[in-house]
């Protein structure tokens, strides 16, 4: 590099250097930090235009699909305007932390945060879209998104910034809700029961659609900056509960054995250990949350709920986060409106 550096011409050299000044100026004072992609931050916009919630559901599809706001809601003592969900498909905790950062001040002070964390989203071989997105990549260092993407992804990603600048002051970022109909508290659920069993056919499918990967890599690049953005996300104000939501055990049964199935049991204590670590309360369901339910009946894939599984699991997670506010490990936040209700309510 300092030999091909060395070959330039001097008016190139110069042009090159004051670019990478521009570059460092612009990346580390004008935009400090990421920021969210747009279908994120117009759901945050919708949910937040007429109250301040005090609870966030966040994280990825499967607390998107997994947690009714207006459950956990009534189970904490809250209104249903203090809870959103604003989950989103394929956010890692990188993308939950670029949105908070920028939308705070629409959220109640010292909110509540309950973040849903899956491998796929701390698997560095999880390495294509949706699996990782600009937010990660903007993160991270130019060395490591090289060792994460091809070169040519990484050098272009290196100029996040710049692009964002560009949306703020020529095309202009929107900052009223979009046209595009965003579910009511955010909560996004299938009505449908899904087709999940242990056949050989549906391994299949399932190795195709949610990336069944030989050689998962949990512990590296990604591993990291969730343990870097969850501690942002504290010293930002937010109180972060962890969320370890299910799967359903014929996925499991169908990967015991192999490198994904020792990964995902890896995984869950990693999680545990990593919240211990950090003083972060998690909340983890392993298949005995089901009791003597018939799984099929609650899941529309391996990894998500339906409608029908999301409210029996809400009643569960509901429950188990208001002991953590009546133990003392939450507070309540400030400006929270709390609901008085039935003495279920007070568990």
């Amino acid at each position: 590099m300092a030999a091909a550096l060395r070959r330039l011409p001097v008016g190139a050299l110069g042009a090159c250097l004051l670019v990478g000044l521009i570059h460092v100026v612009v990346s580390g004072w004008v935009v400090p930090h990421p920021v969210a992609r747009e279908s994120l931050r117009r759901k945050v916009i919708a949910l937040t235009e007429h109250d301040r919630p005090s609870l966030l559901i966040a994280g990825d599809s499967r607390a998107e699909r997994t947690l009714m706001p207006e459950v956990i809601a009534a189970h904490v003592g809250m209104p249903p305007s203090s809870v959103v969900n604003i989950a989103f498909r394929s956010c890692d905790s990188s993308a939950t932390l670029a949105a908070y950062r920028e939308f705070s001040g629409r959220f109640a002070t010292a909110p509540i945060m309950l973040i849903s964390v899956s491998l796929f989203s701390v698997n560095d071989t999880a390495n294509t879209h949706p699996y990782i997105r600009d937010e990660i990549l903007w993160a991270i260092g130019l060395v490591d998104r090289m060792r994460l993407v091809s070169m040519k992804e990484a050098v272009k990603t290196s100029f996040l910034a710049e692009r964002e600048l560009l949306y703020q002051y020529l095309v202009g970022r929107p900052r009223v809700p979009c046209s595009d109909p965003v579910p009511e508290r955010g909560f996004l659920g299938k009505t449908e029961v899904g087709c999940v069993n242990t056949t050989s056919e549906w391994f299949e499918r399932t190795r195709s659609t949610v990336l069944v990967y030989p050689t998962p890599v949990i512990d590296g690049i990604r591993w990291r900056q969730l343990e870097a953005d969850l501690q942002s996300l504290i010293q930002a104000g937010a109180q972060v509960v962890v969320l370890d939501a299910p799967e359903h055990p014929a996925f499991l049964q169908a990967i015991a054995g192999t490198a994904m199935g020792a990964a995902t049991a890896a995984f869950h204590r990693q999680l545990g250990d990593l919240c211990e670590r950090m003083r972060v309360p998690i909340l983890r369901y392993g298949p005995d949350w089901l009791g003597a339910r018939d799984p099929d009946t609650l899941f529309w894939d391996a990894l998500h709920l339906n409608c029908q599984g999301a409210a029996v699991f809400s009643e569960m997670v509901g429950p188990d986060l208001n002991a953590l506010v009546q133990s003392g490990r939450l507070r309540r936040p400030q400006g929270a409106k709390i609901k008085i209700r039935n003495a279920r309510a007070g568990r």
